[in-house]
């Protein structure tokens, strides 16, 4: 592995390869290629779940929800869970979660791999980003279903760490490459994620397009009004170097349009001091009023409580980040009948679907009059249900948890 890492970075000048993964060979029977453990009469599948960050509350239970009849069973190695990953960091401990991430954990796995040969089958995601790279090296004799949530190089040029096709870019593309071909599956969570690797690396035939699900499992239908008190316009998650709020900011200085709204930030991340720091020294009028609400991220329940609460989601996006990350969050706004205010340019793959679907508004950057007009049909009641309710269907027909687990189940068994 040490080896093809050296001889990647070593050829970096090398013209990239367009290249045509092999789609690996379908099996009737999972005898041949799987270790079978019989309990109770079932085939157990033993796959282990490698990323940094445990996961989310979707991706847990969407692994609860795939392995509940007993035929999947996941061993899930990591280095933290998501309440240490969403939770306020000092500089000295944000520096030890970087070498947690980046250094001690791929070290970690490396290590595993030498005690542990294979499993049955393994998912790895880009959390880190080479940590697919790594996996596909170590563990040679197992299945590898690679899943792409953030797409690198390019997440790490939007955040401006790294310049584009200059030589750590090239590194991350060869490093691309050649995961791409080892792995026996890709998953991608968005249609515009895998167009985008096609576009970059060729015909990728070993692919499927699973989306992030709701992490709602048994979600309530929405209560729709005729006369809300106030309406509730939540934005929950995280606010890092992916997320540009400085079309809301710009609007809060020129905007009139306030009466009856409350703009609710239950934020953690990179972001939120100084988001937060320009509330208070520039706006403490609307925070005194009650038209902004600001606080950190809620444990799950007290989320959920919100959720149902609220009328109007917010998802915030910089320029060209929606063709490299998904907002997980916005699957359980929709799902809980959220109409969606989108921060973010139109021409990509989320804004697409919510104007498609009319289920809620897309703002492109520094468009205070398209916010302006957003915001007076926030509060026209007719046309706020009618997007709660097309966001209510687009939720449960393309995010649904238990259709979700039946496609990552079959890939499992038979992928």
């Amino acid at each position: 592995m040490v080896t093809s890492l050296i001889e990647l970075i070593t050829n970096h000048n090398r013209p990239i390869k367009v290249f045509h993964a092999r789609l690996p060979e379908r099996h009737e029977e999972i005898g041949p290629l799987l270790s079978k453990v019989v309990e109770r009469g079932k085939i157990m599948i033993k796959v282990a779940v490698i990323h940094a960050h445990e996961g989310s509350v979707a991706w847990l239970r969407l692994l609860a929800k795939i392995s509940s009849d007993g035929t999947i069973k996941f061993i899930k190695i990591s280095s933290f869970d998501d309440n240490y990953y969403r939770s306020k960091k000092s500089l000295f401990f944000m520096l030890i979660f970087r070498i947690r991430t980046f250094i001690l954990f791929p070290i970690s796995v490396i290590i595993k791999s030498i005690i542990t040969k294979r499993y049955d089958k393994i998912i790895v995601t880009s959390d880190p980003f080479y940590l697919p790279f790594i996996v596909v090296h170590c563990y040679r004799d197992s299945k590898i279903i690679v899943l792409e949530e953030d797409l690198y190089p390019e997440a790490l040029t939007v955040k401006k760490i790294i310049k584009k096709n200059g030589f750590f870019y090239k590194v991350i593309e060869k490093i691309n490459i050649n995961t791409l071909k080892k792995a026996d599956s890709v998953v991608f969570i968005s249609k515009g994620h895998h167009d985008l690797y096609v576009k970059k690396y060729g015909f990728i035939s070993n692919f499927l397009i699973i989306s992030t699900p709701s992490h709602l499992t048994n979600p309530p239908m929405p209560l729709f009004s005729n006369n809300y008190n106030i309406i509730k316009i939540l934005y929950s998650g995280t606010l890092g170097l992916m997320h540009d709020t400085s079309t809301f900011i710009k609007y809060l200085v020129n905007g009139n349009q306030f009466d009856g709204l409350n703009f609710i930030f239950r934020t953690s991340g990179a972001g939120k001091a100084l988001f937060e720091n320009i509330i208070f020294q520039n706006h403490k009028a609307l925070l005194t009023k009650g038209i902004i609400t600001l606080g950190d991220s809620l444990p799950v329940k007290e989320w959920e409580n919100l959720l149902k609460d609220s009328q109007v989601g917010i998802i915030f996006q910089s320029v060209g980040a929606d063709q490299v990350i998904f907002p997980s969050k916005v699957t359980s706004m929709l799902i809980s009948g959220m109409a969606i205010l989108l921060f973010a340019e139109r021409k990509g793959s989320l804004a697409s679907m919510i104007m498609d679907s009319d289920s809620g508004w897309v703002i492109p950057p520094n468009e205070i009059e398209i916010l302006n007009e957003a915001i007076l049909e926030i509060k026209n009641i007719d046309i706020l249900n009618r997007k709660r309710q097309n966001a209510y269907q687009l939720g449960f027909s393309q995010f649904s948890i238990s259709e979700i687990s039946e496609k990552w189940k079959n890939l499992i068994i038979r992928g």
